[in-house]
């Protein structure tokens, strides 16, 4: 695990800077075959119109294949099938979000993609309801946060509704005080990850419990077993992981505070 002095904010000022980082990476890991841009980096790339080529993964499939597990997670623990429930994804306008709602609407019976970048009158497309109107969180039996930092989420919290399950894949995560609000509103805060038996990390991924996981890096190992040809499509990505042994975890969040 590799980071570096350079903050978001200054990366965002400076696609070059941020292409410079990349390059200086490969040239001193020259025998790594496979680098995951982890956190933020992936939709930062994205944004500045960096493009991701070898070794580094972007990590779009291990994200949508992770947060997707998690969906169908949050509705096995509401004891319902997602046909039954509504789930809403906080940041469905991001680069990952805007993808993930699609994929979820196969699946559930109404997804609220809510995002303040949806500005303006609120719209419907098929199950997808596009909305910046953060009082529609109320309507969610299951949340997917996928905002840019974990403190985001503080706007939801009035409107959080009892009994609703919530699943955390933010980078920072939602920090310790922030989920104590979540919980007194009686909903249920859990860390999104993924794990198989088959690999270990030695030490653990700071803020993960033992071998877990994040989806960024789970593209790049799924892509050193398989090869560059398994992110051609989506599907193909899900099926690779679940061979590999890949499973999603919703678990507490490690408490360091």
């Amino acid at each position: 695990m590799v980071s570096g002095h350079a903050t978001i904010e200054s990366l965002e000022s400076s696609p070059g800077r941020f292409q410079a980082i990349l390059d200086d990476t490969a040239a001193e890991f020259p025998d790594v075959e496979v680098i995951a841009l982890g956190g933020r980096l992936p939709s930062l790339a994205h944004r500045a119109g960096v493009e991701i080529a070898g070794p580094f993964t972007q990590g779009r499939r291990g994200t949508l294949c992770a947060m997707a597990a998690a969906s169908r997670e949050l509705a096995r623990l509401r004891g319902q099938e997602p046909a039954e429930m509504t789930i809403a994804v906080s940041g469905g306008a991001g680069f990952i979000g805007s993808q993930l709602v699609r994929e979820l609407a196969h699946e559930f019976r109404s997804v609220i993609a809510l995002d303040p970048r949806h500005v303006g009158a609120q719209r419907r497309e098929g199950r997808i309801l596009f909305t910046d109107r953060v009082e529609q969180i109320a309507a969610a039996d299951g949340i997917l946060v996928l905002t840019a930092r974990g403190d985001d989420a503080s706007a939801i919290v009035p409107f959080l509704t009892p009994g609703t399950v919530l699943a955390d894949d933010t980078h920072p995560e939602i920090p310790g005080p922030l989920r104590r609000q979540i919980a007194s509103r009686g909903v249920t805060a859990l860390k999104v990850t993924m794990s198989a038996d088959r690999f270990r990390t030695r030490p653990r991924v700071p803020m993960f419990q033992s071998d877990d996981i994040p989806g960024c890096l789970l593209e790049a190992l799924v892509v050193l077993e398989r090869g560059g040809a398994v992110l051609e499509s989506q599907a193909g990505f899900d099926r690779a992981a679940h061979e590999l042994g890949f499973r999603v975890r919703l678990s507490p969040h490690v408490d360091t505070s």
